[in-house]
């Protein structure tokens, strides 16, 4: 008996924006984060090579935040991924990444977002 809501833009931007992942964080908010950067990245294979993780989140009622960086600055990041955390976590999330950084290495990097 619902129906969609329309589209809208989360976090309108004049970089390419990929990879959005979203998670429940409680009863009324929602988050989100995804991929953010100024290189080409190979459409369509959508492999960009260097980024930053961005979130937003949008609680019953408003609109949506306004966008942070969850990545450390100068770190290139990419394919963030959010896991919504439990009910005792007071809205929190969890968000993992590939960190690009070092050109022989590899890490997944992790950091705690929340709406505040």
């Amino acid at each position: 008996g619902r129906a969609w809501s329309r589209p809208e833009p989360v976090a309108p931007s004049d970089k390419f924006q990929f990879f959005p992942s979203i998670a429940v964080t409680g009863p009324d908010t929602l988050q989100v984060v995804w991929t953010e950067t100024s290189d080409e990245s190979g459409y369509p294979q959508d492999d960009p090579k260097s980024g930053q993780v961005v979130g937003t989140f949008r609680q019953a009622g408003q609109g949506w935040g306004p966008r942070r960086v969850l990545s450390p600055e100068g770190q290139s990041a990419i394919y963030g991924s959010l896991r919504a955390g439990r009910p005792s976590d007071g809205g929190l999330a969890d968000v993992v990444w590939m960190d690009t950084s070092d050109p022989q290495n590899r890490y997944i990097r992790h950091t705690t977002f929340g709406a505040p």
